[in-house]
């Protein structure tokens, strides 16, 4: 019979140690650099400009979503006064830098210090995260939260410490005020080390039965108004089945080789009845199940998920370190992620414009080509607004360009009527969200009436991110 592996603070994964432990913490320290470089270079895209919007908004001494991650751009603002591309990418440059120790730091007690060193250069290597933390976003402060979340628990539970545990639980609780998928992490805490248990992971202590129940009671009246709230908001604006597209950017964004090695870390930690693995099984599990099933209702990604990469980092990085994996087949393994990973930041970096559409550089080109009485229709229109009219902060009713969009009936309808020389900022990818009797009229229009002025291509990605820019003369 299999025994079942008791997790402790003296009862660890063995860990090479010395010089592996150095060259691990120096590329550490590498990735977390790499957090910074180019930060100022990428334009915005869409969500950046209204993170910047809405921080505006917060100054202003007007309420928002997630108010947390605003603060800590206004902070920024306020501090370089300035509002260009670095200053607001600062704060999450910082977070997504700081989370790769925080890796070290929530995992190293219960796997040791190498094995969360190693997990902590995954998640580095991942451009998925290089991106989050190179974006006026605040995935990587929810990120943060949960990590510290779930570090105080796992300490709970190896030193039988209920307060710890506790409060692991409301720490990455409060990473949905930075983003409302932070609670994943949180609800999944809670029930963690008890279902870790019943395949006989066992730590020094889990929760008693009574009081899963006590702290899901408490959840639900503390932030069952909350997000109530926020689920119809988004599904008012985002209704729809999304299913297959959250499996297929799942898989594009965690890289098939890490969900490969992941599902290879859980199969051997289900064996070998691992405390940590199953734990970290246990909190990935109902957080993608809620999202699965979410997604049968509204419009959902994979960038909802990324608040568990450390956890799926973990998991993967369970073959490595398992005795029973021979030495050559944990090497290649290694040396498979390395590479991987290494090739994937360095397209992020030379080939693929920071994963995003090159905005600046189509608006750019319109603000030189374009005469004072031309129009311009524009995608991504606050973004535009933001190249168009620096120094706007009200980027949500743009003056300089008229909103290219799907959901605004009223600018849809202008693009098409006769007049004034016009410029139309397009991105095929974003037309997609079109209906596709409005996709097709627009698609004719530029066919017969317009004729292509510049278009700003982005390689090495299978999404469509190249920007074409089209006149009406």
């Amino acid at each position: 019979m299999e025994s079942s592996e008791r997790a402790s603070p003296s009862d660890r994964t063995p860990t090479a140690g010395g010089p592996t432990e150095y060259l691990l913490g120096a590329a550490l320290l590498l990735l977390a650099a790499l957090r910074f470089f180019w930060l100022g270079r990428w334009g915005l895209w869409i969500d950046e400009a209204f993170t910047l919007n809405d921080s505006a908004a917060l100054q202003g001494g007007r309420h928002t979503h997630f108010e947390l991650g605003l603060y800590c751009v206004a902070a920024a603002r306020q501090l370089f006064g300035s509002d260009d591309e670095f200053v607001l990418r600062l704060a999450p440059a910082l977070f997504g830098a700081g989370g790769l120790g925080l890796c070290v730091w929530a995992f190293a007690p219960a796997v040791g210090r190498t094995r969360a060193l190693a997990i902590a250069c995954l998640v580095g290597l991942s451009s998925w995260h290089l991106f989050w933390s190179q974006s006026a976003r605040h995935y990587t402060l929810a990120q943060d939260l949960a990590l510290l979340g779930g570090g105080c628990a796992l300490r709970g539970c190896l030193l039988a410490s209920a307060w710890r545990f506790a409060l692991g639980v409301a720490l990455a609780a409060a990473a949905a005020f930075a983003h409302p998928t932070g609670a994943l992490v949180a609800g999944a805490l809670i029930f963690a080390p008890w279902l870790s248990s019943l395949r006989g992971g066992r730590f020094a202590w889990r929760p008693p039965t009574w009081s899963l129940a006590l702290a899901l009671l408490v959840l639900v009246l503390a932030f069952g108004g909350w997000a109530s709230t926020v689920w119809h908001k988004y599904y008012d604006s985002k209704s729809g089945s999304s299913t297959q597209h959250l499996a297929l950017t799942c898989g594009y964004y965690f890289t098939p080789l890490v969900l490969s090695c992941a599902l290879g870390g859980a199969w051997l930690g289900w064996r070998k009845r691992s405390a940590i693995d199953l734990f970290a099984l246990a909190v990935c599990l109902p957080a993608i199940a809620a999202m699965f099933v979410a997604s049968r209702f509204v419009v959902i990604s994979a960038q909802y998920l990324f608040v568990l990469l450390p956890w799926v980092a973990l998991l993967a990085s369970a073959p490595l370190f398992d005795a029973r994996i021979g030495a050559r087949l944990r090497g290649a393994l290694l040396v498979a992620l390395a590479a991987y990973g290494a090739v994937d930041v360095t397209l992020y970096f030379a080939l693929r414009n920071g994963d995003r559409p090159r905005w600046s550089e189509a608006y750019a080109y319109v603000a030189r080509e374009r005469e004072a009485d031309d129009a311009v229709f524009g995608m991504a229109w606050p973004v535009g607004e933001y190249y168009l009219a620096p120094g706007s902060t009200s980027l949500r009713s743009p003056s300089a360009l008229v909103p290219l969009t799907a959901y605004l009936d009223d600018a849809s309808s202008q693009w098409a009527r006769r007049g004034r020389r016009a410029w139309f900022v397009i991105n095929r990818e974003d037309l997609l969200a079109w209906k596709p009797d409005d996709r097709a009229r627009l698609h004719e229009f530029l066919a017969s009436r317009c004729e292509l002025a510049e278009s700003f291509p982005v390689a090495g990605t299978p999404r469509e991110l190249e920007v074409d820019v089209y006149l009406r003369k």
